[in-house]
């Protein structure tokens, strides 16, 4: 897809910003107003192929290297809307899962709390909260709790 020397893009045309050198770019990710994309990966060792079966010859437009290259280049182009909306379901799942996992933990925390607080004024009407006890237990009041839990399968 070679443009030539007196291109010039219209509102349809896309350049992403590998095209640019880095002196393109202001100190944001903006480009500077007056840019011009320079870097293009052509290839000059394309040759034309000529074939034989009829004695016509042929100039190839793109080698398979250049189509490759062109894939991995652009891989952010999606092929088919079936693909876009695959992708999107399994967003939509992960979103699910991650939220019920979310609220599994804030569960658990509001728990593991309430459980804390019954204990320090279970401990506290018995008269077993010293102030060494106390000193203790608030040098692990914002210690995550899954981390004093046991590990599935431990022996006691």
């Amino acid at each position: 897809m070679e443009r030539g020397e007196g291109w010039n893009p219209d509102a349809h045309d896309v350049v992403d910003s590998t095209h640019f050198t880095a002196e393109d770019f202001d100190e944001s990710r903006k480009l500077k107003p007056m840019a011009v994309p320079t870097i293009f990966d052509m290839h000059e060792n394309v040759k034309p192929q000529t074939c034989n079966n009829n004695g016509q010859s042929y100039t190839a437009t793109c080698s398979d290297h250049d189509v490759v290259a062109l894939i991995v280049h652009h891989n952010y182009s999606n092929t088919s809307p079936r693909n876009l909306k695959h992708k999107l379901d399994c967003a939509e799942d992960n979103v699910l899962t991650l939220s019920k996992q979310l609220k599994k933990s804030k569960r658990l925390n509001t728990y593991y709390k309430a459980r804390v607080k019954t204990l320090k004024k279970e401990l506290k009407e018995k008269k077993l909260l010293s102030k060494e006890l106390k000193k203790r237990i608030e040098i692990y009041k914002e210690l995550p709790l899954h981390l004093l839990s046991k590990p599935e399968g431990s022996i006691q």
